[in-house]
């Protein structure tokens, strides 16, 4: 029995040691390939002043950039040519057989992504010895076990950063730890993601985007099926991103997400579950990068859904720009431009994600985004972006008294009670779902 023990501890370690320590055999220092789905090395070890040269294999352009997206900032050298951010930015799309060459002058790890992608991410692991990458995990009295293969077990280990720990970390740090979990054991990914990201309900992380990654892993190992493992805490973010992997594979196909997302989650012929239309929601994110983040253009591309289905659609557009917009994009002069230059019939709905939007992109707190809402060019506009507000603050507010203040218009019951009712349906739609 002993030796058993010792074996089976042997295993746990093995596990979550090649889980949380990226390899040096697993990458080459001196190119990294860029095909459409994915860098070929994802994790990728170089020391101090080597060279990492990115090729574009693909059949679109690529952008490698550090994180964060939208501001590529993460990276600390600095110089006149930044074009976002960091000095680790290629600062346009690479054509198909270019290629882009950077040095790394600064210890750490540095995730990057594709700009034009943001779904492909990797990481650049630079040291000044080889044998720095090596570090410790401490177990604690985590190792009580009943089998090496128990897979419950192994979440409990890997849960060594607590609720506060987690959200304290840079996004990227986040994003990293999420990445290397959901590359081994998406499943577990998910439920890991459900610990730390919430605190009393609350979320207290960017759980959306995370998702985003965690599905986008389940899609490579499940295919389509891998809606089923999704559950709905993130914002639906996991089944969006098992649909950006199936359409960023199939060139597009939305005919077919449409009827998976119908055949899977209909309740009864004719009336769909809310899984059925955050799945018809993910459809979105894929469209947006296949038009660069244009929204009217992304909007015409839903049509290509049957009629009944294409607002959950449109819906899925203003809910991915306002998580993944780029920022170059977005007009701070005039932030209402895009909503006030789209067809009528979608200024309201495209409203409504405006404060996500600014609070996402532009960091605005809620009494900016207020006075956002207030300045609207339009009934319409001011509408849908004070019930945004009331959506928000159900998901952020600890108790109704809080809720009640944050949604004060002072001087303007119309609106004060346009966010609190907006505030209180949302808080109930969270109780029962």
């Amino acid at each position: 029995m002993k030796k058993y023990i010792e074996y089976s501890v042997a295993v746990i370690a093995l596990i979550i040691m090649a889980l949380l320590i990226p390899s040096k055999y697993e990458s080459h220092p001196s190119v990294v390939v860029i095909t459409d789905s994915k860098f070929i090395p994802q994790n990728t070890y170089v020391q101090t002043g080597e060279t990492i040269t990115f090729i574009n294999k693909g059949t679109r352009k690529h952008w490698p950039a550090s994180d964060e997206h939208v501001t590529h900032s993460n990276y600390p050298q600095t110089s006149p040519r930044d074009c976002l951010g960091s000095l680790f930015d290629a600062c346009r799309g690479l054509n198909p057989n270019e290629q882009w060459s950077f040095i790394y002058a600064f210890e750490g790890a540095w995730s990057y992504h594709d700009h034009l992608f943001p779904e492909m991410v990797g990481t650049v692991y630079v040291e000044a010895e080889e044998d720095r990458h090596t570090r410790l995990v401490d177990f604690k009295n985590k190792l009580a076990f009943s089998s090496p293969f128990d897979s419950k077990k192994i979440n409990d280990i890997l849960v060594y950063l607590n609720k506060g720990k987690f959200a304290s970390l840079y996004s990227y740090e986040q994003k990293n730890h999420i990445i290397r979990l959901s590359n081994k054991f998406p499943s577990i990914a998910l439920k890991y993601l459900t610990f730390v990201g919430f605190e009393n309900g609350k979320q207290i992380v960017d759980t959306h985007s995370l998702a985003h990654i965690i599905g986008n892993s389940l899609f490579k190992k499940y295919g389509i099926g891998s809606l089923n493992y999704c559950t709905h805490e993130f914002t639906y973010g996991c089944q969006h991103g098992v649909i950006t992997g199936f359409l960023l594979e199939h060139k597009n196909d939305i005919v077919t997400v449409e009827n998976e997302c119908v055949k899977m989650f209909s309740e009864t012929i004719g009336n769909l579950s809310f899984s059925a239309i955050a799945c018809l929601q993910g459809i979105a994110h894929p469209l947006l990068i296949e038009t660069d983040f244009n929204i009217k253009n992304t909007l015409l591309l839903c049509d290509g859904l049957s009629v009944g289905n294409r607002q959950y659609c449109y819906d899925g557009v203003f809910i991915e720009y306002a998580f993944f917009a780029k920022q170059d994009q977005l007009d701070k002069n005039n932030i209402w431009r895009t909503c006030a230059t789209l067809p009528k019939e979608h200024r309201e709905r495209c409203a409504y994600f405006q404060p996500s939007l600014t609070r996402q992109i532009l960091e605005m707190d809620f009494s900016q985004t207020k006075a956002l809402c207030t300045s609207a060019p339009g009934a319409d506009l001011k509408t849908g972006c004070v019930q945004g507000i009331g959506a928000l603050i159900a998901h952020s507010a600890q108790t109704k008294a809080e809720m009640k203040e944050l949604c004060n218009f002072v001087g303007n019951p119309i609106l004060t009670d346009k966010c609190t009712t907006t505030a209180y349906q949302e808080m109930w739609f969270q109780n029962v779902n």
